[in-house]
């Protein structure tokens, strides 16, 4: 080596271009991992379990929902303390209805509740809340009188005080 000329330290240590480059692919290669990983434990259960059945059964159920909103009011939802109350409208009432309520719920399919459609002398079926868990709720109505088919779904959120 000449006198006078000094390799000059770097400014930044072992950092450069490929140490760069090189902790970026490992923490997108990590990333994916972690992706994958989380991915392969997300359940993801059909809405119907023989969802392409059900399809062809659109037609049917739309002129049902028609039939529901020609009543003279439409199916009301209440929430008390302790229970859910559903009430039919009045041409309902004394009438011979056959048919399910089902209280779907998106999140998890075991927490699902199907009745028979029952409703009292008032035309209102109670269900407690002791049978429920807290959150969101697709009710389904589906019934039968007079020959005409009905159907009604609604949003309903379960709370607790």
């Amino acid at each position: 080596m000449k006198k006078g000329i000094e390799k000059a330290a770097k400014p930044y240590g072992f950092w450069n271009w490929g140490t760069g480059i090189t902790i970026a692919i490992v923490i997108a290669a990590s990333l994916m991992i972690f992706l994958v990983y989380k991915s392969m434990h997300v359940s993801f259960d059909m809405v119907e379990k023989d969802y392409y059945a059900e399809e062809l059964k659109f037609d049917d159920k739309m002129k049902a929902s028609r039939n529901a909103s020609e009543l003279s009011s439409p199916l009301t939802v209440n929430e008390t303390a302790d229970s859910i109350i559903i009430k039919f409208p009045a041409e309902c009432i004394g009438q011979k209805l056959e048919g399910t309520l089902m209280l779907y719920r998106p999140s998890a399919k075991d927490s699902d509740i199907s009745l028979p459609l029952m409703p009292d002398k008032e035309g209102k079926i109670v269900i407690a809340k002791s049978n429920l868990l807290k959150g969101l709720y697709q009710l389904k109505a589906n019934w039968e009188m007079s020959g005409k088919l009905y159907n009604v779904e609604k949003d309903l959120f379960v709370r607790f005080s």
